[in-house]
Parts: structure tokens; C-alpha cells; sequence
């Protein structure tokens, strides 16, 4: 056997690692889920859980079903829990490579395929959310309000056949489903961003090789002025 092929008892510790990683993140995010709406919810956490961790198993997947068809050698997917109470109970997940990826179309392909199956789950979860979520005039201030985009909008035009949210205070009350989905969207977006180790960092490097790191660094800079500015 070859110094880069695992021993059975390895391969088991290592499906034990990946299967309570993810179970825990199930838990945590399901905890984060049932305590959206104030009052414990289980129903509204098992709603929430399922929706967020069918993207993120999507979104992960996606990339290790690439890896494989290129014969690249990378792991199952680390979920990592975070604690529900401050947080939304994940902070995604990881894969590991052994070797970096130096075909830069097998690069683009890995980088894009997780984004893609992520949207892929994240856009028909997201309708299904807006049509369980009603349409209510938001009057508590402390009610929490996602933010738009030209897709949301598009979306909840699609689902209800108005512009939300209206003039006269109107919007969706979100369903965990559909809070779960706009998650999911705002992460594989953020995701998208062309810098470093994210899955946009990858993409930009196979298309633009050596420019990358000037323009990626360039990319810093502008995201430190967007953020002092939104402060």
C-alpha cells in the first residue's frame, strides 16, 4: 500500500470525524433556527437546520464531485459548528487538498462547481420560503429585516406580484425556510467574492494567473474603504 493511500482504521476515524461534524452542526444550527422568532421553535429550527445544511452539503459537495472527476485528491467536508446563540449555529465548511490545484481549468471547474450546486438548492428553497412566508406590515422595530437584492426583489415580486418591501410598510414575514435560503444566498455571494481562499479567490486565479495576487490585493484595499464607509 502506498504512503498516500489510508488504512482502514483511518478511513473510519476519518468518516467519524466528518459524520459528527456534521450531525453537531445539524444540532447547532437547528438550536440557532429554533430561537429566530424568540420562544423556543422546534419546528421553526428543524425548518431552518434542514434548509441551511441542504445548501451547505450542496454547495460542498458540488466541489468534491468536480475534485473527483478531475482525479484531484481532497477530503469530505469538515462542517464547522458554531455556538447558536451568537451566531447562526455554522460557519460552513472546509475541504482539504493535499496538493494545490496547478491546472487552471481544473481550478476554475472546482472553484465554481460549489457555488453553482449551492444556488442551484438555494434559489427553489428560497421560492418555496417566500410562498410559506406572509405578507405583513412590519410595525416592531425589533423585527428583523434581511437585506435586498436585485434576485431577492425579483424573487418576492415573483412569489407575492408586488415590490417588497411597500411604501406602506408592508413585507414577508419570513418563514425559517425562506431565512435559511437568504442565508444560503448571502453566503455563496460573499463566497463569490474574488480574494484569497475564497471559492471567487480560485475562480479569479485560474482565469487571470499571476495578475490575481496584484488585483486581489488591489480588491483589499477597496473592500477596507466599502466597509469603513458602510461603519
Amino acid at each position: 500500500m502506498s504512503g498516500d493511500q489510508e488504512s482502514s482504521p483511518t478511513r473510519g476515524r476519518l468518516a467519524f470525524v466528518h459524520g459528527g461534524l456534521f450531525l453537531l452542526t445539524c444540532a447547532t444550527t437547528f438550536a440557532a433556527g429554533s430561537q429566530l422568532s424568540g420562544p423556543f421553535d422546534p419546528a421553526g429550527g428543524a425548518a431552518f437546520a434542514g434548509t441551511l445544511m441542504a445548501i451547505l452539503l450542496c454547495h460542498e459537495m458540488g466541489h468534491y464531485v468536480v475534485a473527483r472527476r478531475h482525479r484531484v485528491d481532497v477530503s469530505l467536508p469538515y462542517f464547522i459548528p458554531l455556538p447558536p446563540f451568537i451566531s447562526l449555529g455554522t460557519m460552513g465548511a472546509v475541504i482539504r487538498m493535499k496538493r494545490p490545484i496547478s491546472d487552471r481549468n481544473q481550478l476554475i471547474d472546482v472553484g465554481a462547481a460549489g457555488p453553482l450546486a449551492g444556488l442551484a438548492a438555494a434559489i427553489p428553497l428560497l421560492v418555496l420560503g417566500l410562498w410559506l412566508s406572509p405578507v405583513t406590515v412590519i410595525t416592531s422595530s425589533d423585527a428583523l429585516v434581511e437585506g435586498n437584492s436585485l434576485a431577492y426583489i425579483a424573487l418576492k415580486y415573483l412569489v407575492h406580484g408586488r415590490y417588497l418591501p411597500g411604501a406602506d410598510g408592508a413585507d414577508v414575514q419570513l418563514h425559517p425556510v425562506a431565512f435559511a435560503a437568504w442565508v444560503g444566498l448571502l453566503i455563496t455571494m460573499i463566497n463569490l467574492i474574488p480574494v484569497g481562499q475564497l471559492d471567487g479567490g480560485h475562480i479569479a486565479s485560474g482565469y487571470l494567473a499571476d495578475r490575481h495576487e496584484r488585483s486581489s490585493a488591489w480588491l483589499h484595499r477597496f473592500l477596507l474603504v466599502v466597509g469603513a464607509g458602510a461603519l
